[in-house]
């Protein structure tokens, strides 16, 4: 069986504020930490592999494949990559898992009105807007787009907490310097739970099943892998993490009906979930990572997050195989 992997070019425009946040130099490809994991998987099974470099000046020469696996999973910086991928697949009528529109409908900007305009229930994704200017316009969009303060900013196209900031009010904005000039702008949510802690979820969808990945318990609302220093001296945080990984409920079912709205084939979801039930989806994509995402010295402690590694992998290999087969 033949299979390519797509990534894709990040847009000219997006390239000074992709480059800042990420700290590497061009040429600037996007694609999810999974490639890393699923390309030799797909190999080892016996499958010819080729990954595609949408956007690349040098032409390259794929053989038509079986099935086409998109890992162009940010459309904020990616439209021309994921314009051209789809009128190869269009061209070519190829079988494709993770559809370009499904890649667009993801979103930040778009999936509040995806979800919202959906029958999911209890669910909430907080109103995000894309700002491109000089920073003196931000103020201006922010107002315009009925934002409500405290705002969330983040540099377009980045995942993760690099460059990510709380802005108060507009006076606190002013106050800021050096302010990217492509923005995402989130309402922000205090999603802190009755006990005073913040607790951010995070699932994976592959293959039409759900895998859980984390629950992590911090004291501030920038929920990271540092944050676990507070579960550290909360024991009990730790053990609610282990029960919700090897438990499945409700929550599973609730969080599989958003994939199957936004219609991608595999991806991630971070949320948070109040003390009523209701839920607060802050990112849901095709962009995850499943293995490395934790330091060699702190394995001991916290390698059981990464238990469901390999059947992540066996999904995602087992959704390729049956799309080349329909």
């Amino acid at each position: 069986m033949r299979v390519v992997l797509a990534k894709g070019r990040i847009d000219v425009e997006a390239e000074t504020t992709f480059a800042k946040a990420v700290g590497k130099g061009p040429p600037y490809y996007s694609f999810p930490a999974v490639l890393n994991e699923l390309e030799p998987a797909c190999r080892e099974r016996g499958w010819d592999v080729h990954i595609l470099s949408v956007g690349k000046p040098t032409q390259q020469r794929v053989i038509r494949p079986d099935v086409l696996v998109n890992l162009i999973a940010e459309p904020l910086i990616c439209k021309r990559s994921l314009d051209r991928l789809e009128a190869l697949v269009r061209a070519n009528a190829l079988p494709i898992l993770n559809k370009v529109e499904a890649v667009r409908r993801s979103a930040r900007t778009v999936l509040p009105g995806v979800i919202g305009a959906s029958n999911a229930r209890n669910v909430r994704v907080p109103t995000t807007t894309f700002f491109s200017g000089p920073p003196e316009g931000l103020e201006r969009h922010i107002e315009a787009a009925r934002h409500v303060w405290p705002v969330l900013l983040r540099p377009a196209g980045t995942h993760g907490s690099g460059g990510l900031r709380k802005v108060e009010s507009a006076g606190h904005m002013r106050s800021l310097k050096a302010l990217p000039s492509r923005l995402v702008v989130s309402d922000f949510v205090d999603f802190r739970s009755g006990d005073g802690l913040y607790r951010k979820y995070r699932m994976i969808w592959a293959d039409g099943t759900i895998f859980r990945r984390h629950l992590i318990a911090g004291l501030k609302w920038n929920v990271t892998g540092n944050s676990r220093t507070a579960m550290v001296e909360r024991p009990e945080t730790v053990t609610a993490e282990k029960d919700f990984l090897g438990s499945h409920d409700a929550l599973d079912d609730r969080v599989a009906e958003l994939f199957r709205i936004v219609g991608l084939d595999f991806g991630v979801i971070d949320f948070a979930v109040s003390d009523s039930g209701a839920i607060t989806v802050f990112e849901l994509n095709g962009t995850f990572q499943i293995t490395r995402s934790i330091p060699s010295e702190y394995l001991a402690r916290w390698g059981y997050l990464e238990a469901n590694n390999g059947a992540i992998v066996d999904a995602l290999v087992a959704a390729i195989a049956r799309r080349a087969q329909r």
